[in-house]
């Protein structure tokens, strides 16, 4: 899309997945994921950071908001305004879980009255294998007031079980 002589907006997906505007306007970066056909595809909670940079060079007058959205709700926004000294960063996946589905991330800068979105499919969690098998060590001080919850603790998963795959240190 070009808007102006200096100002088009390319969507460049590449194996991290970047997506950014030229002269000046947000750039989002989308730092893994599986980028085949139009949208970014990511397992649930398979981390990836959404990177929110291009603010004004001068840092002082910004009007900018940023978010997750679903069917037309935010599950998650941030608005930035006035003094903006460096690019916003958040994880998503496992800091900050998102449900399986259909989301895009969008942004909007007011001062230029420039935006974009890009789909991103978070999908369900592979089941387990059945020969994934889990090991548990547990570590526990003697100096501590602690010791005593977690020797129950350690009592109740023995307690519990467990089969071949699952094993209690």
């Amino acid at each position: 899309m070009i808007a102006q002589k200096y100002y088009s907006l390319a969507f460049l997906i590449t194996f991290f997945g970047i997506i950014s505007a030229y002269a000046e306007p947000p750039i989002v970066k989308v730092e893994s994921g599986n980028g085949q056909g139009n949208a970014l595809n990511f397992i649930q909670f398979e981390p990836f950071i959404a990177e929110y940079s291009g603010f004004k060079t001068n840092g002082s007058n910004n009007d900018l908001w940023v978010g997750l959205v679903k069917d037309n709700t935010f599950v998650w926004s941030q608005e930035y305004k006035g003094k903006i000294d460096s690019k916003y960063t958040i994880e998503y996946g496992l800091k900050r879980p998102i449900p399986p589905g259909s989301y895009q991330l969008a942004w909007q800068d007011n001062i230029r009255d420039e935006g974009g979105r890009k789909n991103i499919v978070i999908g369900p969690s592979p089941a387990p294998d059945s020969n994934t098998t889990w090991t548990v060590i547990i570590y526990g001080h003697g100096d501590s007031n602690l010791t005593l919850n977690l020797l129950e603790d350690i009592k109740e998963m023995i307690t519990a079980g467990g089969s071949d795959n699952f094993k209690i240190i």
